[in-house]
């Protein structure tokens, strides 16, 4: 499977899932703590992996209560590069209610996190 060019996999990243091919740049909504430019992770909370032949899917797991946690492919695995972070431009925004005189500004700078797929591998 790993030799086939269109493989794909469904990642879990923070209870969000995200559907990744080798090569594909990802960009997260959150800024990653610890993380460097160039660190290599190897995210192993895979749902679904297949080709255009074969796709194997997560069994359904035992979840305790109060846990977001996932079935995921035994096996499973994708590497993916850290490659930076990013901002968005400062945004202001100008809150204010109505028939009141006093208006206030919102300052607004989201940070991203964006990652290089590299490899989609199943254990076999």
């Amino acid at each position: 499977m790993a030799n086939h060019p269109s493989v794909y996999a469904t990642v879990h990243i923070h209870g969000r899932p995200y559907l990744v091919t080798p090569g594909d740049s990802l960009r997260l909504p959150f800024k990653m703590p610890g993380v460097q430019p160039g660190d290599e992770l190897l995210l192993n909370r895979v749902g679904l992996v297949g080709n255009r032949n074969l796709t194997a899917v997560s069994s359904v797991a035992q979840v305790e209560e109060g846990s977001y946690d996932v079935a995921h492919v035994p096996g499973a695995t994708v590497k993916a590069v850290v490659l930076g972070v990013e901002t968005e431009p400062l945004r202001v925004m100008i809150k204010k209610k109505r028939r009141a005189r006093r208006k206030r500004s919102v300052k607004s700078k989201h940070h991203f996190t964006v990652l290089r797929i590299q490899e989609v591998s199943l254990a076999e």
